[in-house]
């Protein structure tokens, strides 16, 4: 009996000891993937001029893990990639040719340039002279990168609405209003809302990406609802400004651009650090407009003037909270504007 208890004990400590020699190198792996050195990876994206393509599709993929991002105004993506990794790259966007390639992340910041060829012959998010004045474009889901069929296309302040064919292209006529703003929705994505600065004889056309609706909470759903409703019955002392206006004035924040923005400057509007800043339709209490960087910034509302749709602003301010800088005095005056409204892409 005493024989065969010891030959149990030694079995298992045979076991005991096979176990630990086996889970040593796995505790090692285990511990080498969580202090593995991060990295990011930078993904540039031109066309075949040279020029950078705002609002493509870029996926990323390594270790079956993908990451997808919209490239910015200066067709930038960025990604969190572990050093020494070997990714897949691929690229989409509506108009040029998808292009996928693979590239090994060696440095802790990588910077990658891929060039897209066009396929079809019109330039998107351009702006054309035409015999009638008109917006259009094509409306494209920005996860699928495929056309979005029978979305609601409006301008806001118009009559002007239409919805987009099977293949997603749209078009609506212009009048002589100088800045356009569009709303775009459609079942099972979060409505968009995009303004541009026309010349009163020029149309243009762009490219219209749309989030999944289970990407936008139901504050920022409710509070687009009502940009919708306000830019509708903006006054002429209300400044509705897109963010191509904005970046051309060379500003690198929201307050510089809007110092010397023309539509800003011919309305007599005046925006300064002590207004009340909203991020994509939401109270950002502490905010000055000197904080927040033009990139990425697709449309800013400023309003100076008091009427139903402005005084909703101001009840959905904190009762307690200061507007922008305390350290500055509050704007007074015809064109002080006291709410600004920022919205990102």
């Amino acid at each position: 009996m005493r024989w065969e208890r010891l030959r149990v004990t030694v079995a298992a400590m045979a076991v005991a000891l096979a176990g630990a020699a086996w889970q040593a190198p796995l505790a090692a792996q285990l511990a080498n993937a969580g202090t593995q050195p991060g990295a990011s990876l930078t993904v540039r994206v031109r066309d075949a001029t040279g020029g950078w393509v705002p609002m493509a599709s870029v996926s990323v993929e390594h270790d079956g893990l993908r990451q997808t991002r919209i490239t910015t105004d200066s067709g930038r993506a960025t990604f969190a990639v572990p050093a020494g990794t070997r990714v897949s790259l691929s690229v989409r966007r509506i108009g040029y040719v998808p292009a996928t390639t693979t590239t090994t992340v060696t440095q802790p910041t990588t910077t990658f340039e891929l060039t897209l060829g066009r396929s079809i012959p019109w330039s998107l998010d351009t702006v054309r002279v035409l015999a009638q004045r008109s917006v259009g474009g094509i409306v494209v889901s920005a996860r699928t990168q495929e056309p979005v069929s029978g979305a609601s296309v409006r301008v806001l302040g118009t009559q002007a609405r239409t919805t987009s064919g099977t293949d997603g292209s749209f078009t609506l006529p212009l009048d002589g209003r100088e800045t356009v703003t569009l709303i775009v929705k459609a079942p099972g994505f979060a409505p968009y809302l995009r303004a541009e600065r026309l010349e009163r004889t020029a149309s243009g056309d762009y490219l219209v990406l749309l989030q999944d609706d289970g990407m936008m909470h139901n504050a920022e759903r409710t509070a687009l609802w009502e940009a919708e409703r306000r830019i509708s019955w903006a006054e002429s002392r209300d400044a509705i400004l897109g963010g191509r206006e904005l970046r051309a004035t060379g500003g690198a924040t929201v307050d510089d651009a809007l110092r010397v923005s023309q539509t800003v400057t011919t309305r007599g509007v005046r925006a300064g650090g002590n207004a009340c800043v909203f991020i994509n339709g939401l109270p950002a209490v502490g905010r000055t407009l000197a904080s927040v960087p033009l990139e990425g910034v697709r449309l800013v509302e400023v309003y100076s003037s008091v009427n139903e749709m402005t005084l909703q602003l101001a009840r959905e301010w904190p009762a307690t909270a200061p507007c922008g800088s305390e350290t500055l005095p509050p704007a007074r005056g015809l064109g002080a504007a006291r709410w600004v409204v920022v919205w990102t892409q």
